[in-house]
């Protein structure tokens, strides 16, 4: 004992830089002696070891410890290496240390050295080696943005060697905008408790090639767990947008395929359960898409049952099969539809995809021209319309008293014509396309064409082509539609009595002025008290009214009697002020108040047909605000140019409240009418219609508005036009 003690005194414990402990046992719990310089390595001072015997253990990660006390245990030499091992100092720092252990005496003796650097370094060292040649960028900052560390793929992006990145920051190799931005990203992180990611384009410096990356960046603490800097990696992942950006353009092509497509679409699964519905499919059954997708097919099938179905879906369609059904609506209509279904896989699931369109039209028809042809013979002399067989060279085959009537012309006349003589040139290719679809469909819809009778006389008719049954002839169903060009020139003469009203009622005004002057002249002169100056003022009120009423005639007689062909350069603003003139009387006797903002632009135009046009709006409006709004003060019609570019855009808009969304779409068809028939033909909007976009080529649209006048919000019906310069 006193040999180990002296030993340990006078060699190892004042005189050796090691640390040392002596334990009396190989389980390391009885502390004999410790050197004076076990504070620098655990920050306790000697006495505190002797006074407590487990300290060393304590301070040892348990798993290094279990493997030391291994080593002890088995170990039969007196010199021997232990494993490196961590013990935490008495400041909570981490420290690796390499120990050695001598036996002598009975005693152990551990001679403990801290090489935490030089593990640290040779860790390092080890983990650099793999980093450097990562596939991925990697990077290590300290807090301020300087860089410490960066791999080979990094080295390649900045376009310089790891030894001249070092100590330097992004600045030094970037613009002031992308290094700003790098920056904002690392602050990000360093403020998070987790890794934060972002995705970036970035240009690599040594051949300017661009990769699409993925950048994740967390914060580095150190051994005191404090912020010390951030570590970053970006991954290529350019391919995989690659891939996502034709996924999103393949979604987009799918969402206009279900929203466009003029056929009703649905996909179902495996079970029949719809999964998905195109806007036209909800339209023809009348479902929401939310009602839809609650659907199984024999929810709408009318003629196939619950077990076919099932098995159609079940079959593998290679190519698309195609039948004819019945389905039934969301309120118990029967239609007619055509279907085609096949199969498609989604996700490596099986779908089946179903289109069909709604021929229930198409049906009738073709029943009804079955039926004709039954009862053909009995129906043709006797119809009221014109009918007239055809063969493919378009020589007149047989034709109806009707047809006689229509044309004027001699049985015999008609005998020696060709049909495609008596088409105008404009329509003659309309017809030619009738006909070939026709041939292929075996019938065509109605269209308008006009033709030339006996001497020379032109008729609007509405066809109908049927093709016969032995396709080689065809049967032409005529209506002489003449009549509807006279219905709109009555509701212009309606439009024109009303304006007379208007007129008569606009001069009661001015001739009572004029009636109260020429009376006022006349008494002022009994009484002897008339002065030059009162004649004077008399007369010039007289002359101001009698110019009014004089530009009132001028513009009635420019209206009924202009010239509807002349297409030159107006003034917009001078045709609103002629429209109005024109229907103020009106308005003003059912309280309608005109609000105008109109800048004094030029468009190319026949004045005439664009005062029809905007009396017919006017007129709409007007009896809209006698309907609608029961409070006279909130009774406005505005009317407001605004230019674009190249085009001058007119807004009439009302404060009647608008136009029903089931029947927008409508007004401008002709005939039709909300009005009682006693006050309205339905041609007025259709007039509008013709005269803006046939003989002016602008763009007319109608929706509903809602604005705020005078702190109050109205809503009304809004015609936007558009003119081109």
């Amino acid at each position: 004992m006193d040999n180990i003690n002296n030993i340990i005194e006078s060699q190892f414990f004042n005189n050796c830089p090691t640390s040392a402990i002596v334990f009396e046992d190989k389980d390391l719990k009885k502390i004999v002696n410790v050197s004076a310089n076990i504070k620098t390595l655990t920050s306790y001072d000697k006495n505190e070891f002797l006074l407590n015997n487990i300290l060393f253990q304590n301070l040892i990660e348990k798993s290094d410890l279990e493997e030391i006390l291994k080593v002890f245990s088995t170990n039969t030499n007196n010199n021997f290496e232990l494993p490196i091992f961590t013990i935490t100092d008495k400041k909570k720092k981490h420290k690796h240390i390499k120990a050695n252990a001598n036996i002598e005496n009975g005693f152990y003796v551990l001679f403990l050295n801290d090489i935490t650097n030089e593990y640290k370094a040779k860790k390092a060292n080890n983990i650099d080696s793999v980093l450097y040649l990562l596939p991925d960028l990697l990077w290590m900052k300290d807090k301020d943005g300087t860089y410490l560390n960066c791999n080979k793929k990094f080295e390649e992006f900045f376009g310089a060697k790891k030894e001249q990145i070092i100590g330097k920051t992004d600045y030094d190799f970037v613009d002031k905008q992308l290094g700003d931005f790098f920056r904002k990203h690392d602050l990000e992180a360093m403020n998070s408790n987790i890794p934060v990611s972002n995705f970036e384009e970035l240009t690599f410096s040594n051949d300017k090639h661009k990769e699409y990356c993925l950048t994740i960046k967390t914060k580095m603490l150190d051994e005191n767990n404090e912020l010390s800097g951030i570590l970053g990696i970006a991954r290529d992942i350019s391919e995989i947008k690659k891939l996502q950006d034709t996924l999103e353009a393949e979604k987009v092509k799918y969402k206009k395929l279900l929203e466009q497509s003029s056929d009703a679409i649905f996909i179902v699964d495996e079970n029949a359960k719809v999964i998905e519905v195109s806007k036209e499919f909800c339209k023809v059954l009348g479902y929401t898409k939310k009602e839809a997708l609650n659907l199984y097919v024999w929810d709408f099938e009318a003629i196939h049952k619950k077990e076919q179905i099932k098995e159609n879906i079940k079959k593998d369609l290679k190519s698309p099969m195609g039948f004819e059904s019945k389905y039934i609506t969301k309120d118990g209509l029967l239609i007619d539809v055509s279907i085609k279904i096949t199969s498609i896989k989604i996700n490596h699931k099986a779908y089946t995809y179903s289109s069909f369109r709604d021929i229930t039209k198409e049906k009738e028809l073709q029943d009804k021209i079955l039926k004709q042809k039954n009862e053909f013979e009995s129906i043709f002399n006797y119809s009221q319309d014109s009918i007239v067989i055809i063969d493919f060279n378009f020589k007149i085959l047989n034709f109806n008293d009707a047809f006689i009537k229509l044309t004027t012309y001699e049985k015999e006349e008609i005998n020696n014509l060709c049909y495609i003589d008596l088409i105008i040139k404009e329509d003659k290719t309309k017809f030619l396309n009738a006909i070939h679809n026709a041939s292929k469909l075996g019938h065509s819809e109605y269209f308008e064409k006009s033709i030339l009778v006996k001497e020379n006389r032109r008729i609007i008719v509405s066809i109908c082509i049927s093709s016969l049954p032995n396709k080689d002839n065809f049967l032409l169903t005529i209506k002489d539609i003449t009549s509807k060009k006279t219905l709109e020139k009555q509701s212009k003469l309606a439009s024109m009595g009303e304006m007379i009203g208007n007129i008569a009622h606009q001069w009661r005004q001015p001739l009572s002025v004029i009636t109260m002057n020429a009376s006022g002249l006349k008494l002022q002169s009994q009484l002897n008290t008339l002065e030059q100056k009162d004649i004077d003022t008399c007369v010039d009120s007289i002359m101001k009214q009698a110019k009014y009423l004089s530009n009132t005639i001028d513009n009635f007689r420019n209206f009924i009697k202009g010239n509807k062909d002349e297409i030159i350069q107006v003034s917009i603003k001078e045709v609103i002020e002629d429209t109005l003139t024109l229907v103020q009387a009106s308005l003003k006797n059912n309280y309608i108040q005109a609000i105008l903002d109109i800048d004094d632009y030029k468009i190319y135009g026949n004045k005439n047909e664009l005062i029809e046009a905007f009396i017919n709006i006017i007129n709409n409006s007007k009896d809209a605000l006698k309907q609608n709004v029961k409070n006279e003060s909130d009774r406005f019609i505005f009317i407001k140019t605004v230019k674009h570019k190249n085009e001058l855009e007119l807004l009439i808009y009302d404060s009647a409240l608008g136009i029903p969304d089931n029947i927008i779409d409508k007004i401008f068809e002709p005939y039709f009418t909300t009005k009682h028939k006693s006050n309205g033909t339905g041609l007025g909007l259709a007039i509008v219609d013709r005269v803006l976009r046939q003989r002016h080529n602008a763009q007319i649209n109608v929706f509903n508005k809602e604005f705020v006048y005078n702190n109050i919000t109205y809503k009304g019906c809004c015609f936007s036009i558009v003119f081109k310069e």
